[in-house]
């Protein structure tokens, strides 16, 4: 059928303002047979100066006057105004007028105090803090009402920073950075910053000798004499602690097994100002830092939202709802929008927690994705199930609750197109709902597997998957893939060599320019002994198929910080441009 059989076709009569005229119809070169989405979505663009935007019928500006459909699933909608920067829309959705604090801020900055949209709502002056005073400042809780909390003034303090401002408004703004301070990392090599928990542990008297025995107990560890239920316990339980530089910190000593288990920047990492800034028509896959755990936000060429996990609610040191929304903010998602798909990978609090703060606002979802049963009796994580009876609540109906994922999609099937939109490929490889129901249960094997491709460039998602589960996407014979987001933070239980071969096919040296990617989430964390990603297993296996600057981690900048500080400072961005390049790059602090 050419493409002009199933053209615009206005959702209303002609008669109703904004409906589709002589002025308004595709461009002859579109009536063509054979032309390909990329042109298809263009035409939207072409009715009035970048105003429309590509919808799938689902979407509710479908039924405006001032819609038009382009084929059976895509439309044509009218881009809602919206307030230019250091503007909100009044009280009401814009329908109030500006506050006294608002005309205060305004005539304080010598700035209007209003601006009227094209559609009649009120937009009032009123600055974010970051807007104000730069990313180190964001506002204090309940909307910049709340004091600023000790830990931000007294890291302030550290860097020798203002730790609260105020915006002209009233609202407080925080100091919250994670920038080196002046005095350069607070622990020399081989020590890394404490957290709380372990200086209330820490041995601050102790000899070479100890050290040794310290270093020989974790070489153990290493070659799988775990000596974890022994006399002489484990090596992760102690702590040999000394003053650091700065001033109130204790630096803890890191055996030499695992001093070096970082990813660090390379030459050329670091997006430049044209890289943060990608087209619309792109696919951007937001690798967010937020310490210890998953979330990854991904933005279609056709306006969807898809989020892959939402990190800790607290247990790893970070609140990182918080975190998601700042970067989701800052990144031009409004918090009154909708994800049209958020996946659960498995049950782990690393991997769910932060939802129950990120979705406290007017944040919804339109589909939920996740492996368990919706009334599971197998073991899983404290706080899941509190998290599952909220979702229920936020999400429109059980139609758009997919559990458990095994039960709704095909392995190798797609997932249902309103999730990624029409351009995306999608495919389902595995999960389970079957983890056990003893405390010892490893919900990492219930992990979603999954694969989307954008023009010829395919990423693969892996959640926690550990060596049985990638032989299961082995089998399926659809991993090959030109990106990975490394399965388990890096950890040693997974990327097999089994499986990065079936992903990479070829080492690095017979790859002849292969784009190839290998994307790292996780925190400055020591489990068993061991740092992830783990050096002495996961990256050198890495290292067969990637060269250094395909391999990003969102603990690249954070061997030296405190547990708790080590987010916001490494996210990654991947993007696949609609004319078929890519990039991938470090897109700094959110």
């Amino acid at each position: 059928m050419k493409l002009r059989d199933v053209i615009v076709i206005s959702v209303l009569s002609a008669g109703v303002s904004g409906c589709l005229d002589d002025q308004m119809k595709l461009p002859d070169s579109l009536s063509d047979s054979g032309q390909n989405s990329a042109d298809i979505r263009k035409a939207c663009s072409s009715f009035d100066g970048n105003e429309y935007l590509t919808v799938l019928k689902s979407h509710p500006c479908v039924s405006e006057p001032t819609t038009y459909q382009l084929t059976d699933d895509l439309y044509c909608c009218l881009k809602p105004p919206s307030c230019p920067v250091k503007y909100r829309k009044s009280a009401n959705d814009g329908a109030g007028a500006c506050t006294s604090a608002q005309q205060s801020a305004a005539a304080q900055d010598n700035m209007p105090v209003s601006e009227v949209l094209a559609d009649g709502k009120l937009c009032c002056y009123d600055p974010t803090c970051s807007q104000m005073f730069g990313m180190d400042y964001q506002e204090s809780g309940n909307d910049g009402n709340d004091a600023c909390s000790m830990e931000s003034m007294h890291a302030a303090q550290e860097y020798g920073k203002e730790g609260m401002l105020t915006l002209a408004t009233g609202r407080k703004c925080c100091f919250q950075s994670a920038v080196v301070p002046p005095d350069g990392p607070n622990c020399e090599s081989g020590w890394v910053t404490a957290s709380d928990s372990e200086q209330s542990n820490c041995k601050t008297s102790f000899t070479e000798s100890d050290l040794d025995a310290f270093n020989e107990m974790a070489q153990k560890e290493a070659a799988g004499e775990d000596p974890e239920n022994e006399d002489e316990g484990d090596s992760s339980d102690i702590y040999y602690c000394k003053p650091g530089k700065l001033n109130g910190r204790m630096c803890r000593y890191v055996p030499k097994e695992n001093q070096n288990s970082r990813v660090v920047y390379q030459n050329g990492q670091a997006c430049t100002a044209a890289q943060m800034n990608p087209p619309e028509n792109s696919l951007r896959i937001h690798v967010m830092d937020i310490g210890q755990g998953d979330s990854i936000w991904i933005q279609t060429p056709t306006g969807q939202n898809v989020l892959i996990d939402g990190g800790d609610g607290n247990a790893f040191n970070t609140q990182s709802g918080p975190i998601i929304r700042d970067y989701l903010v800052n990144h031009g998602f409004k918090l009154t929008d909708s994800f049209d798909a958020v996946f659960l990978t498995h049950p782990h609090s690393d991997h769910f927690g932060g939802f129950l703060n990120l979705f406290n606002s007017t944040i919804g979802i339109k589909n939920y994705i996740d492996p368990m049963e919706l009334n599971t009796d197998e073991y899983v994580a404290k706080n899941y199930k509190t998290w599952i009876t909220k979702m229920q609540g936020i999400v429109p109906s059980k139609s758009n609750i997919y559990m458990p994922a095994e039960a709704h999609f095909t392995v190798g099937g797609a997932f249902p197109v309103e999730f990624f939109g029409p351009e995306i490929q999608t495919e389902y490889l595995f999960s389970t709902k079957s983890i056990g129901k003893t405390s010892s249960a490893n919900a990492n094997s219930a992990s979603i597997i999954f694969r989307i491709t954008y023009k010829g460039y395919s990423m693969l998602f892996t959640g926690d998957a550990e060596e049985p589960q990638e032989k299961k996407a082995i089998e399926t014979g659809k991993v090959k893939s030109n990106f990975l987001k490394v399965c388990h933070h890096g950890s040693s239980t997974s990327s097999s060599d089994a499986f990065l071969k079936a992903i990479w096919q070829t080492k690095r040296e017979e790859a002849n320019g292969e784009a190839r990617g290998a994307f790292i989430s996780s925190g400055r964390r020591t489990f068993s002994g061991t740092y992830i990603p783990d050096e002495k297993a996961v990256l050198p296996r890495l290292k067969q198929y990637l060269f250094d600057n395909q391999i990003f981690s969102t603990s690249a900048g954070d061997d030296w910080k405190h547990e708790s500080q080590t987010y916001r400072d490494d996210n990654i961005l991947i993007v696949i441009k609609g004319e078929g390049d890519y990039y991938a790059c470090y897109a700094g602090t959110n």
